[in-house]
């Protein structure tokens, strides 16, 4: 039901009637906003990779400094049952992963990781598969397996082979598709009920002969009108023949003359 309008009194008012807005354009309008958040779904999902390998490699940086970054790998690696960003060799000082965040933090290249010694590298305890009890972290540190064929058997054995940003952006995915559906079809129902207003605002101008530039009229969404179609298209003819507007309380009048159709016919 359109806003309350001021009895005619003669005089041309201007008014701005629902059916003027053309439905291409609302259609046209929804097409851009969905086109809009396909893209900026598709831009999250790309930045939020990068931006949790940095954030990670820098956590792993200071994993024996900081109890907060140590607490955060952790959690990280137990919950997605993963290890490091691409996998346990993420850990090693000399890998390729750590020298481009020591060049992102302007560091030396001698700088070493927290959790690194003169012995060797230690492996947190959270990349531990769960079922291998015998996994240590030490297994990198020097003469703890002097077989280097054994150690490296032990490491595929005792743990995970996959890294975390695999493992958290593929969690992460199906959220985000759902996220973007449910946005889209909000979208498309606004623009839905938009162009079904418009639409039949713009069949009772055609059917009662009115001026889209001095008159309101009334609408509906289909298919569910409060009111028949017709009884609203017959009623508008007569307010039109009669010089009146459409008030607020219009529809209570029609309302009383549903049961009465059939006098009027």
């Amino acid at each position: 039901m359109t806003p309350a309008a001021p009895p005619c009194s003669g005089e041309p008012v201007q008014l701005y009637p629902r059916g003027s807005n053309s439905p291409i354009k609302v259609l046209l309008v929804s097409f851009i906003c969905m086109l809009f958040v396909v893209v900026l779904g598709f831009w999250y999902c790309c930045s939020i990779e990068n931006t949790f390998s940095d954030e990670l490699l820098q956590a792993m940086r200071n994993y024996g400094i900081l109890r907060e970054d140590k607490s955060l790998v952790d959690q990280v690696q137990v919950h997605f049952k993963c290890c490091a960003v691409n996998g346990h060799q993420d850990w090693l000082q000399t890998n390729a992963s750590y020298l481009l965040v020591a060049k992102a933090m302007n560091s030396l290249s001698n700088d070493h990781w927290s959790h690194c010694t003169s012995s060797g590298c230690r492996i947190p305890w959270s990349c531990c598969q769960l079922n291998q009890l015998k996994c240590s972290p030490h297994i990198l540190v020097k003469n703890f397996i002097k077989n280097k064929d054994i150690a490296s058997q032990r490491i595929q054995e005792w743990f995970y082979s996959k890294g975390c940003i695999g493992n958290v952006i593929g969690s992460i995915s199906p959220l985000s598709m759902m996220i973007i559906s449910l946005v889209n079809l909000i979208v498309q129902m606004i623009a839905l009920i938009i162009s079904q207003i418009s639409t039949t605002a713009r069949f009772v101008v055609h059917e009662c002969g009115a001026s889209t530039s001095d008159i309101i009229v009334p609408a509906w969404i289909l298919p569910f009108p409060k009111l028949p179609p017709d009884l609203l298209v017959k009623r508008c003819k007569q307010r039109i023949a009669q010089h009146r507007y459409f008030e607020q309380n219009w529809l209570s009048e029609i309302g009383g003359i549903t049961d009465a159709a059939g006098k009027d016919d």
